[in-house]
């Protein structure tokens, strides 16, 4: 029994107790008798069908609100004794539409099924009346016919009415009395289903009201990690404190960040031997803690990355490195994968006293028993090191970069899903990196690897995309040297590569096949950079068709914005106009069989 079922008892009830007024009214007007007590009753009967009027428009403003079918609500309302009321399923959705006031709206439905059991009581004690009425209707003539009042005054007839005008009079406080305690439950029904109403509207108001603070939190954090990823890159870059300092590179993981959190991947590894000879292959992890904390993070929730990639020392114009194959080269492999979180950790577990790194180089070449008893440190933060369990030695050579992908150069294309979220991820890393030497601009589909799956070369792990960057002793160049207390220029270098990548990744091929753009043989220079840029305005505008209008309204904005994007705030504008649209359609693909 699921309780509701009362309500059903009491829709019942004032059906009853109107059907016995009706009754009486009917054979008294056929007896000239209604005229001597009518206004008391029309009185009585109006009060009577108000209480189930209020009764009922309570009910439906519980009921509409809910998920339930049309035809049901009717029955539940006009046909109560087809038991709905007791179904388990009508019970969860009331519960959970009454919420805390669910008890007392029962209580109060008891109570006015107790109360409408007194009126019918009180209206059943004359059914004698009805009865000898009816019995002289059949005996004076033909129903419908208006018969003169029996002439002898100690009739039963006579009696029965005599007795029925004086309980009827008499009746008229009790009456009163009744009446009033149903209108006092109704208004208690309305005001509960009024608290409930209010209670809800205002828990949908607060989970607005906290769901925007969370994303105004989270996009300035968002907006800010530019800042974060340059001292976490400063960090590294002191920590090496070696002669072979260009010898060594990082990998940095890309993923479209949702929350505040500053969780950071990051492969790092030498190309040769360094200076303290060859490292051996070792995974770490790496948490953050503040360093007003005196807590060390626990490795028991760490989170590591997947195969590892190489990368050779080719210089470019720009001063960062390229990748490529090493494999024969015989040089060992350390991968790092860092992970930067504030996160609740727990105490040392080691109990040993953690000591700074005055050499990362040093210390990759020391025993695990060193590296874990060491952290970097900043300003800031400080950075603990602790070593994994899982083996380095099967990590892949020769990392796949998104050039590869596109142009068919590897076996293994992603489909158009992987596709719209690779964009996403993409557009997300350049918000979060552009302005820290992570990000050298310009950028495109050279500059994004994908590392081989460990044990099939021919595997691509497309959910392990990376941009990587070396260390040099010289001063960072470019827009890296971006003061940490500013907002890039009014001019956004890369924007408009990052147009080029997304309009690459939504056709599902280099923007060179493009038939405006083939035949065409240009150098790297700003020639070429105006030429993609006219092809990706020509191309953009089929966008639409291919991918739908959101995906269509971020490559538009990139493009257009790449020259003029708002002063100060072109990172909140970016999420509005490009990561939000880009989130929507990989969300419309998610479940789509493309």
């Amino acid at each position: 029994m699921s309780g509701f079922e009362v309500v059903g008892v009491v829709l019942g009830a004032f059906p009853l107790a109107i059907s016995a007024f009706e009754g009486y009214r009917k054979l008294a007007t056929k007896r000239k008798l209604f005229l001597e007590f009518g206004a008391e009753y029309q009185r009585s009967i109006i009060k009577l069908n108000f209480n189930k009027v209020r009764f009922i428009g309570s009910l439906k403003q519980l009921l509409l609100p809910l998920a339930i079918p049309d035809d049901e609500i009717h029955f539940l309302l006009h046909d109560p004794g087809i038991d709905l009321w007791r179904n388990p399923r009508i019970a969860v959705v009331l519960q959970a539409r009454l919420q805390d006031s669910c008890s007392l709206y029962l209580n109060t439905v008891h109570s006015i099924h107790l109360t409408m059991e007194e009126v019918n009581r009180e209206l059943a004690i004359h059914k004698a009346f009805y009865a000898v009425m009816d019995q002289n209707e059949t005996k004076d003539g033909a129903p419908g016919s208006i018969p003169t009042k029996s002439k002898n005054p100690l009739s039963k007839a006579n009696r029965e009415y005599q007795m029925y005008k004086l309980k009827f009079s008499n009746g008229k406080r009790n009456r009163e009395r009744l009446f009033e305690q149903l209108g006092k439950f109704n208004d208690q029904l309305e005001m509960l289903l009024s608290i409930s109403d209010v209670d809800s509207d205002l828990q949908k108001a607060r989970n607005v009201a906290m769901k925007s603070a969370t994303a105004s939190v989270t996009q300035s954090a968002i907006c800010k990690f530019w800042h974060f990823a340059s001292q976490f890159y400063q960090t590294l870059l002191m920590a090496w404190n070696c002669n072979c300092l260009e010898q060594h590179y990082a990998h940095f993981l890309l993923q479209h960040r949702t929350s505040a959190t500053k969780d950071i991947k990051v492969v790092l590894m030498p190309l040769l031997s360094s200076e303290r000879g060859q490292w051996p292959s070792r995974q770490l992890n790496i948490e953050v803690r503040d360093k007003s904390s005196t807590r060390i993070p626990d490795t028991s929730n760490a989170n590591f990355i997947s195969p590892a990639m190489h990368i050779h020392d080719n210089d470019r114009s720009d001063g960062s490195r390229v990748l490529d194959d090493v494999k024969g080269k015989g040089k060992s492999t350390l991968v790092v994968p860092i992970t930067v979180a504030h996160q609740s950790l727990c105490a040392d577990i080691s109990g040993g006293e953690k000591k700074p790194i005055a050499s990362l180089c040093k210390t990759m070449a020391e025993e695990a028993d060193s590296i874990c008893a060491s952290y970097l440190q900043d300003n800031e933060r400080r950075y603990y090191l602790y070593p994994s369990d899982d083996s380095c030695n099967n990590y892949s050579p020769s990392p796949v970069t998104l050039s590869d992908l596109l142009s068919g150069k590897v076996g293994q294309m992603p489909t158009r899903r992987q596709r719209y979220s690779l964009a996403l991820i993409l557009a997300s890393s350049f918000l979060q990196l552009h302005g820290s030497p992570w990000m050298v601009v310009p950028w495109g589909k050279s500059s994004i690897y994908f590392p081989r799956e460990p044990e099939s070369l021919n595997s691509i792990l497309l959910d392990h995309v990376s941009l990587a960057r070396g260390f040099s002793s010289s001063p960072i160049n470019g827009d890296t040297q971006e003061s940490p207390a500013l907002e890039p220029p009014v001019e956004i270098q890369g924007l408009d590569s990052l147009a080029i990548l997304l309009l690459e990744l939504c056709f599902g091929r280099p923007i060179e096949d493009h038939r405006s753009r083939k035949g065409i043989t240009l150098g790297d220079g700003q020639a070429r950079a105006a030429l993609d840029f006219v092809v990706a305005w020509t191309w953009h505008r089929e966008v639409n068709d291919e991918a739908g209008d959101d995906y269509a309204d971020a490559v538009k904005w990139c493009l257009t914005c790449c020259k003029s994007a708002p002063v100060g705030n072109w990172r909140k504008e970016m999420i509005e106009n490009v990561i939000a649209p880009l989130e929507r359609c990989c969300k419309y693909f998610r479940n789509a069989l493309v």
